[in-house]
């Protein structure tokens, strides 16, 4: 896998609403009536006691359009820093609205796979897959402005620029997501898996079942899914 170090990978946000009809896909479910985890072997136990939260500020700051440093850096503790290597397209293709980034996995021949969750559309998103070796090879994180600017015609058209950087990106299809945040990459069989935690708000799932689907790389939407009850330590969650 490449390495490489995203920060602010959300700064580019879309707007502009294109469509708000999901594709659901008629999905195969599978239904788990036995426990999902029987043994706990392995696993260990988190001691809350070291965990220590600091107060979100009151007020956030935008970076501006036009900054050239995008480097965050920690203020406390280890010292690191992240880089913002892409602006992403803002806004996404057809002037949707894709929202901020919920999720990010990258797979080990190189496509960056995100999801984007619109706030104005509940529980429904899309993936968006980038190919970084076309990214890179087009010297994107060079000019970011150009990049995020992918899907805004100029006079009218594309670029010829804007076309190849389109080549790079895949726009998947808007289905059923939840919040959207557990996209991962399986490196063993190369599949990509999603917990769809649909919700009635923050934090409170629709009901007693909970979803892990598979997604299927090249259409980029759930092809297939494990419903399970949701339970915690014996009881309903």
């Amino acid at each position: 896998m490449k390495k490489m170090i995203i920060g602010l990978i959300g700064l580019a946000l879309g707007i502009g609403l294109f469509t708000t009809t999901p594709v659901f896909a008629k999905l195969k479910t599978y239904y788990q009536k036995s426990s999902a985890l029987t043994s706990y072997g392995g696993t260990r136990k988190l001691n809350n006691s070291t965990v220590h939260f600091v107060k979100v500020p009151k007020k956030y700051t935008w970076i501006s359009d036009s900054a050239t440093d995008r480097r965050v850096y920690s203020t406390k503790g280890k010292k690191v820093t992240f880089n913002s290597r892409y602006l992403l397209p803002y806004p996404g293709k057809n002037n949707q609205r894709w929202g901020n980034s919920q999720a990010i996995a990258i797979s080990k021949s190189g496509f960056m796979y995100i999801v984007y969750c619109p706030t104005n559309l509940k529980n429904t998103g899309r993936i968006v897959r980038y190919d970084l070796d076309k990214l890179d090879a087009l010297d994107v994180k060079n000019h970011p402005q150009e990049f995020q600017n992918t899907y805004v015609k100029k006079n009218g058209a594309y670029t010829a620029q804007q076309l190849a950087h389109q080549k790079a990106i895949k726009v998947g299809p808007l289905f059923t997501t939840g919040h959207g945040s557990s996209l991962a990459y399986n490196r063993k069989n190369r599949g990509l898996y999603m917990w769809i935690d649909r919700e009635k708000k923050a934090r409170v799932p629709v009901s007693k079942w909970g979803y892990i689907a598979h997604i299927n790389v090249k259409t980029l939407k759930p092809d297939r899914q494990i419903r399970f009850k949701l339970k915690k330590e014996g009881d309903l969650a």
